[in-house]
């Protein structure tokens, strides 16, 4: 039974059911809870004086979206954790949720274990004293380097140049989809460079206001505007001597996109109602999952700009391309979330067999980052090992769904999986042979066809992928350009 001592969860959910149900959940599990169905009734309560130790939102909802709520929070309270509950098929809004402040993220159908999990350590970690529920990884001031995990030869050649460009002032531009880790890799060009003692500043582009984006890129004087009460320093002053991260910056208007740009060519900068120059010493990482090239032509991106950004390019592979490091990002993960969950003697031991396969055959749309999330989720919710039961259903279901892309072809024509008279023995046999048909197009194709890479990246020795090869028929059409990169194979690749 809860009593006015007992830590108080603030629920937001247009959805007076969900609201309801978790309410008697937590309230069985001895907190105090107060449901709202909107954001504008829980900040008034906020706004008030009440502040609870968590709140538990939803995240579409018709007043107020989570994203919204969190800022709206943070506003006043910066360090009151959030957790966003999301439906499935919204992993990039609940990825930009966890990048708005939210300290974790549910989906829903909601699994009353995890939420037991999730409020049961977000609470340990309030009451200890600890830091107010930062991410597991800076919790533990784990180098950023150290976090680069993964031994397949495009993701080592990403981490190659990282080496290579980082103790420079070179401006660097970090591309690749959502959630393949380009903000850890800005932060290890921070961390291995000369300016590692000198701040390392994150700004997310893609949730800046235009209206609020001069101020905080740059600062602002005593009124400046109708609310700048005080003078105050903008991202770039604030790493002056250090690294500016600018994540997302193909999001960015062309005004705001063009104040940059003067900013990084000038070096200097003028606080908002100023006419005095700030001369700045900062290096800029650059970060986007944007086609920039689509978008100068388009209109929508400044050519003169991308070729200021473009002084160092790192490709980061999406984690469907580099599927040999799914087992060492997996096996890393439960140990950092056996860490923060479980006692030493409760500790989740590994994964299934089966769980594994689920895992290395998904097509991990939200790539690295999601694979994190749903360690986490399984570690909450397993018993000794991961089992397919605590893998998020839409994930199992995914694999279940998938079937072999209809450009690849069939191993032959005489007939494929449910013939009249195939046994269940030899639909395995040819699926297997097809599947294992797929996979090695797909890494030849992905490595330009250089077979020592290749043989690397599939854990197999050049001989076994040349017999494999010339077993299936596997022929190039046609000779692909020079990687975008400009870096040519030491090795032939093959015809």
């Amino acid at each position: 039974m809860a009593n006015k001592k007992s830590p108080e969860i603030f629920i937001v959910d247009d959805d007076t059911r969900t609201g309801w149900i978790l309410s008697k959940l937590l309230t069985s599990e001895g907190y105090r809870t107060q449901s709202f169905t909107s954001g504008k009734d829980l900040m008034t309560v906020i706004r008030s004086g009440r502040i609870p130790h968590v709140v538990l939102s939803d995240l579409v909802m018709p007043d107020m979206t989570g994203n919204e709520l969190i800022v709206a929070i943070h506003k006043v309270i910066p360090d009151l954790p959030v957790v966003i509950m999301t439906a499935y098929g919204t992993i990039e809004h609940a990825v930009n949720a966890m990048k708005a402040g939210a300290v974790e993220f549910v989906t829903k159908p909601l699994n009353t274990r995890e939420i037991r999990g999730i409020m049961k350590n977000l609470i340990r970690r309030l009451e200890t004293g600890g830091d107010r529920l930062r991410s597991a990884d800076s919790a533990r001031n784990i180098p950023a380097e150290r976090q680069l995990i993964g031994s397949c030869p495009v993701f080592q050649e990403a981490l190659q140049f990282v080496h290579q460009f980082a103790d420079t002032n070179l401006t660097v531009l970090l591309r690749g989809e959502s959630g393949t880790g380009k903000e850890l890799f800005a932060r290890a060009l921070h961390e291995l460079s000369a300016r590692k003692d000198k701040p390392f500043v994150p700004v997310d582009c893609a949730t800046l206001p235009e209206n609020l984006l001069e101020s905080e890129l740059f600062g602002h004087e005593r009124g400046a505007f109708t609310d700048a009460k005080i003078s105050r320093s903008g991202k770039f002053e604030i790493a002056d001597g250090g690294t500016l991260f600018l994540d997302e910056i193909g999001n960015l208007s062309l005004s705001s996109q063009m104040k940059i740009l003067r900013a990084i060519q000038e070096r200097t900068i003028e606080r908002l109602g100023s006419t005095t120059q700030h001369r700045i010493d900062v290096r800029i990482v650059a970060a986007t999952n944007v086609d920039l090239e689509k978008a100068i032509d388009s209109g929508a991106f400044r050519e003169d700009l991308y070729f200021r950004l473009n002084e160092v390019t790192i490709w980061l592979p999406p984690l469907r391309n580099r599927r040999t490091d799914i087992r060492l990002l997996a096996g890393y993960f439960l140990g950092m979330f056996n860490a923060e969950f479980r006692a030493e003697e409760r500790a989740i031991t590994g994964f299934s067999e089966d769980a594994l396969d689920v895992l290395l055959r998904y097509g991990w749309r939200g790539n690295v980052r999601e694979l994190r999330n749903v360690i986490r989720r399984a570690v909450i919710l397993a018993d000794e090992v991961i089992d397919v039961k605590d893998l998020p259903k839409e994930i199992v279901r995914s694999v279940e769904r998938e079937t072999i892309p209809s450009d690849v072809g069939e191993m032959d024509g005489d007939g494929g999986i449910g013939d009249g008279g195939m046994d269940l023995k030899e639909m395995a046999r040819r699926e297997a042979i097809r599947m294992e048909k797929v996979v090695i197009l797909r890494a030849l194709e992905k490595y330009g066809w250089h077979l020592s890479n290749t043989a690397q990246a599939l854990n197999v020795d050049r001989k076994t992928l040349r017999t494999k090869i010339r077993e299936y028929g596997i022929r190039r059409e046609g000779r692909r350009e020079e990687r975008r990169d400009g870096v040519t194979p030491v090795e032939k690749p093959i015809d």
